[in-house]
């Protein structure tokens, strides 16, 4: 103000327009000074709700069947709020189905609006969706007998399909599955029953396949037949009129056979035969055969003795000139030869091809021949070898022995007599023993070369060398024996044997021993000859000298001394030690005594030394002297 510093603002009213979305109200202040001069002055206030509302979407519904979708309901939609209206205004707009089945989706549209019109859709989602299968009952089980019997697949005995939603299930076949046996075999025929949204279940029916009745047949027509070789082979083909209700051609088989009365005595041959299905389901029909036929007279002869080996004849007396055979190895009017012992033969006659028979036996007792053996205690030997022959046939107790020595003697002795004789000539022999029994039965038996008789041997033998030494004591023998196969040599005092025939022997020296060699020659018959020779030994000198020694007392080598083996005469030994100027620094007699390399109790110096050994040889007194050095080293 001019005036005033501070004038006065006052609010004076708010005027509406009265309109709505938007409203616009006019409000006046007014500005007064101290002097009561005012102004008015005015302010629009516009009020225009441009915000929607708020709501959620309704829950998700699950159902069924289409029958089962809700009426619309507004108050579905429970949150519906606006920042201006209190009660904000919901209303159904549409159902939308998405066109589909099993699930069908179905989008129901609300709307949500404020007073200003400000407005908002929510949706809410309807699922249709069968998913409960039908139902409906197992269909009544069936019992046929035969495969041919059982009726088609038939939907109509399902009979209580029903579903949910469905009005009509679809009723369908499905399969028949046979379990794979027989008698019974049970087929499971399976129906599907199904809804509209493929919901389905299956549903079996049994049906069983057991024929359980027996088959039919007649029994054949009976047979009459003249001889057992007549009636017929089993034939089941005489069963003619074999029927069933479900197998085509039922089963005959042979049973068994049930024989009553005798062969040639109204004998009856009943046969059975079985007729059987395909389920095992079986009949017997008897089938009878009725045999008619009479006996020949037959006569085997009278028994028979004779000895072993011999040939009989068998005859039979066959009035009726039946068929006649007799037991192996007889044929009739046909010799042969029996073993020994009793034995009897039987001839059979036969009509009807041997359905009808008689028989009769004869005896034929076979003595056996004696069974000839002999020993003797020693066959083989040399000039005037006396053999003993032991006679050990059997079936000659009673009997005689016819012998045959083969250098021309014979004797007789009674049963098993034993017999002595000396062979007194070289050479061998046959013997031949004859023995007969008291029945008169005889056998026979020779050993050829059984007795061999040989000359006597002559031992002889030369050695060489003639004489042994110590430096040859290895001797061969040539055996000059004759009439000899083996040979034993002695060789004393060696103590050892040989059987070589020449044999070469080393023997061990021994001075002034001979040896004894004693050769016994040994024919194949068991004589022998014997000779014995002597060797001498010849004692040739054996010595040894050292060429060096060495005196230090260590108990090795200290003394210098001949190492005598074998031909010197001990009692005449001499063994002298010289310098090398001729000095004698050592003289012994002993030869067990040696030089110990002293002179006068005094070790000489370290050289070569002249040793001179005589000895008388022992094999003929012959003077010996031998010269050398040695080597004295401490």
């Amino acid at each position: 103000d001019n005036c005033t510093v501070n004038p006065v603002v006052a609010f004076v009213s708010d005027v509406s327009d009265g309109q709505s979305c938007p409203e616009t109200i006019t409000r006046t202040y007014s500005v007064t000074d101290d002097c009561g001069n005012s102004i008015n002055v005015t302010q629009s206030i516009i009020v225009n709700d441009v915000t929607n509302p708020t709501a959620s979407n309704p829950t998700t519904i699950n159902i069924e069947c289409i029958g089962d979708v809700p009426t619309p309901d507004v108050t579905v939609v429970t949150d519906e709020a606006d920042n201006c209206t209190v009660n904000p205004v919901v209303a159904f707009v549409s159902d939308v189905s998405d066109g589909l089945t099993c699930p069908e989706t179905i989008t129901r549209t609300y709307s949500v609006t404020d007073d200003c019109g400000n407005t908002i859709n929510v949706m809410q989602s309807i699922i249709v969706n069968d998913v409960t299968n039908p139902t409906a009952s197992n269909p009544v089980a069936i019992n046929v007998q035969c495969i041919g019997d059982v009726p088609a697949p038939d939907v109509s005995v399902v009979t209580d399909e029903a579903d949910n939603c469905t009005a009509s299930p679809v009723v369908a076949f499905v399969s028949d599955v046979s379990n794979g046996q027989t008698c019974p075999e049970v087929i499971t025929r399976t129906y599907s029953v199904t809804d509209d949204c493929g919901n389905s279940i299956n549903l079996t029916q049994t049906i069983t396949v057991n024929d359980d009745t027996n088959p039919t047949a007649s029994d054949p027509a009976a047979v009459y037949v003249s001889c057992l070789s007549d009636v017929p082979p089993v034939d089941v083909s005489v069963v003619t009129d074999e029927a069933d209700n479900c197998t085509a051609i039922p089963n005959v088989t042979f049973l068994n056979e049930q024989v009553t009365g005798q062969v040639c005595d109204d004998q009856l041959i009943t046969r059975s035969y079985s007729v059987t299905d395909d389920c095992g389901n079986s009949i017997t029909v008897e089938h009878e055969i009725h045999v008619e036929a009479s006996y020949a007279s037959i006569d085997a002869g009278a028994d028979l003795e004779v000895c072993e080996g011999t040939s009989v004849t068998l005859t039979a007396g066959n009035p009726n000139a039946a068929n006649i055979s007799w037991t192996a190895p007889v044929q009739d009017n046909v010799a042969f030869v029996p073993p020994v012992g009793t034995n009897v033969y039987t001839v059979t006659a036969d009509v009807c091809q041997g359905q009808c028979v008689t028989s009769d036996d004869v005896e034929v007792l076979v003595h056996p021949n004696p069974i000839v053996a002999f020993s003797v205690d020693d066959p083989l030997g040399c000039i005037d070898h006396e053999v003993t022959f032991t006679n050990s046939s059997t079936g000659t107790i009673s009997g005689i022995s016819y012998w045959t020595l083969g250098d021309g003697s014979e004797f007789q002795t009674d049963g098993n007599t034993s017999l002595s004789y000396t062979y007194t000539t070289p050479g061998l022999y046959d013997v031949t023993l004859e023995v007969v029994s008291q029945h008169g039965c005889s056998s026979i038996l020779t050993y050829t070369d059984y007795i061999d008789v040989t000359p006597l041997p002559i031992a002889d033998f030369s050695f060489s060398p003639e004489n042994m030494s110590i430096e040859d004591n290895e001797i061969s023998f040539l055996n000059q024996s004759i009439n000899a196969q083996s040979y034993q040599w002695y060789f004393e005092p060696l103590g050892s044997q040989s059987t070589d025939v020449d044999p070469v022997v080393h023997f061990p020296y021994e001075p002034n021993q001979s040896q004894e060699v004693t050769l016994y020659a040994i024919s194949y018959g068991g004589c022998q000859d014997s000779i014995t020779k002597t060797i001498l030994t010849i004692d040739d000198p054996l010595f040894y000298i050292p060429n060096t020694f060495t005196p230090n007392n260590d108990e090795y080598n200290n003394t210098f001394k001949p190492v005598i083996a074998a031909g010197i005469d001990l009692t005449d030994y001499r063994l002298t030690i010289f310098n090398r100027w001729g000095e004698l620094l050592f003289e012994s007699s002993d030869y067990q005594t040696g030089w110990d390399g002293t002179y006068n109790d005094v070790m000489v110096e370290d050289a070569t030394y002249i040793w001179r050994l005589e000895f008388g040889a022992s094999r003929n007194d012959t003077r010996v002297i031998e010269v050398g050095h040695v080597n004295l080293i401490r």
